[in-house]
């Protein structure tokens, strides 16, 4: 098994999916369970010793920040919206906590969040769920449109859960109402029909502490806290997969390649009177034009081509966790070790062999950084293959070597938006 991450992954980018799965292959996980199967890997109780000092009730009271979300479900079973100033009452009162977008309060958890985007070039959103459990807990049987990779910290919970989706990549929470028919999580009809469960079709997983649950969106699962841990809770993180549908990548090359042109950034406005009960003739000339346009970019678009790729890794690398961490004025030394930025996601996007321009794009966040001189994109092609590097040693990935000045300047600027950070741990 790979050495454990979770402290590294403050400082320095080391792959946090191999650590999750074990034994089993990243490339195999993504073949076999990703959007198909659940997978429990087994480990032992120390293997999230780490990520337990920092997942804790006293670091939400002690972090609590507007963009997280708490509820509190009481033992007569009533659930409640809850403000961090009642959090102590809650807990006093015997309530299991959970927290949605803990990856805004702790670093840690902001840290394994943006790796994993970054690793699996994931182009959803991504975010952490802690949950404090008090024994005999349960969540009834649902259907989620996410995937989730759940870490149990401390005590244990029973899960229950169809052996394979149900329903391809859903669009909302599923559940079933008292006749058994299925409904949205708001109680609304669902319209898509989902497979039946057999009776061997079902399987029954225990978590404890240090094993790691993977559910792919699209499964039934159901689970009941059945053991408390040290803090009189079973803890759990659960890093969230959110289904992403094309549409949002089609969507965001559709704005990228038509926000110059004016009349693409607003509807035209015509008098109601004018046409009450149908289409105006304005408005219908001009959604033909724009249809004729749209019909054009859409055969123009090529799967291989730069504008693709470029588009889908700014998605992948968009992310909000804890922020990133304000770079240190001090100067750059030749000895100073380097990693790319553990606190965003990362994406590279490169032009292929024999387009009109050579250029590589890196994004980190809402940074993107083109380089497009031939000794700069193969100074990035290096870079993105980097873990820890010592800062002169990036003075020789060019085939003309540049100078110890040249270098240091280039690695500042990537310091200073947020590319790279000093790889000394937090």
């Amino acid at each position: 098994m790979p050495d454990a991450p979770l402290d590294r992954c403050r400082s320095s980018p080391a792959p946090v999916l191999p650590f999750l799965l074990g034994p089993l292959d990243p490339a195999l996980f993504v073949r076999e369970h990703w959007g198909k199967a659940p997978l429990l890997v087994k480990g032992d109780r120390s293997r999230f010793s780490q990520l337990f000092s920092s997942v804790s009730i006293d670091s939400v009271r002690n972090r609590a920040a507007p963009r997280a979300s708490m509820t509190a479900t009481f033992p007569n079973g009533s659930n409640v919206k809850l403000d961090p100033a009642d959090l102590d009452s809650a807990v006093s009162a015997g309530a299991t906590i959970q927290i949605k977008d803990f990856h805004t309060l702790d670093p840690l958890a902001s840290a394994l969040c943006a790796s994993l985007k970054s690793e699996m070039t994931f182009a959803g959103d991504v975010n952490c769920e802690a949950l404090f459990a008090v024994t005999g807990s349960r969540i009834k049987n649902h259907i989620d449109d996410e995937s989730v990779f759940s870490l149990q910290i401390d005590g244990t919970r029973q899960w229950r859960m169809s052996s394979r989706p149900v329903i391809r990549w859903p669009r909302r929470t599923l559940e079933t109402d008292e006749n058994g028919a299925l409904v949205v999580g708001d109680g609304d009809d669902w319209e898509y029909d989902c497979e039946r469960v057999e009776a061997d079709g079902w399987t029954d997983l225990l978590a404890e502490p240090g094993d790691m649950l993977f559910h792919p969106s699209g499964v039934w699962h159901e689970l009941e806290s059945v053991t408390a841990g040290a803090s009189g809770r079973s803890v759990s993180l659960s890093v969230v997969f959110r289904n992403m549908p094309l549409s949002r990548l089609i969507g965001a090359l559709m704005e990228d390649h038509f926000a110059p042109e004016g009349a693409w950034r607003n509807l035209p406005v015509v008098l109601r009177s004018e046409s009450p009960d149908s289409l105006p003739p304005p408005v219908r000339e001009y959604l033909r034009a724009r249809c004729d346009e749209l019909r054009r970019f859409a055969a123009a678009l090529d799967p291989d081509g730069i504008e693709v790729h470029r588009c889908w890794k700014k998605l992948v690398a968009q992310y909000q966790g804890t922020g990133a961490v304000t770079p240190e004025a001090a100067p750059l030394l030749p000895d100073d070790q380097l990693a790319l930025s553990t606190h965003q996601a990362q994406g590279f996007a490169a032009s292929r062999d024999g387009d009109a321009k050579n250029v590589f794009y890196i994004h980190a966040g809402t940074t993107e950084v083109c380089f497009d001189e031939p000794d700069l994109v193969l100074f990035a092609r290096a870079l993105a293959g980097q873990r820890t590097f010592a800062a002169a040693s990036a003075a020789a990935w060019v085939g003309a070597e540049m100078s110890w000045e040249q270098t240091r300047t280039l690695l500042e600027q990537l310091l200073a938006v947020g590319v790279l950070e000093r790889s000394e741990r937090i």
